[in-house]
């Protein structure tokens, strides 16, 4: 009996780990305002693959800090989350 449990607990601790890690999508929305024209907004998104949900934000708020430099030197704003 006790080889039983202790095969049980391992098996659902590996399933545990196993079910935490899945693919995850990260959009992100630029706007920039042109005085005078229009706003222009574009929405970009793209898939991690088999991560965390932690790792995802991680991922995703990198890749916003990646752009935002260049999005606001042209008056703009940019936001990235996971769904």
């Amino acid at each position: 009996m006790k080889k039983f449990n202790t095969l049980f607990v391992l098996i659902g601790c590996t399933m545990l780990f196993i079910a935490c890690k899945k693919d995850y999508t990260c959009k992100c929305t630029a706007k920039i305002d042109i005085p005078g024209v229009a706003t222009v907004s574009a929405d970009s998104s793209y898939t991690i693959s088999k991560t965390t949900k932690k790792n995802a934000k991680n991922n995703c708020t990198d890749t916003e800090n990646k752009l935002k430099p260049e999005i606001q030197a042209e008056g703009g704003t940019i936001s990235c989350a996971v769904n």
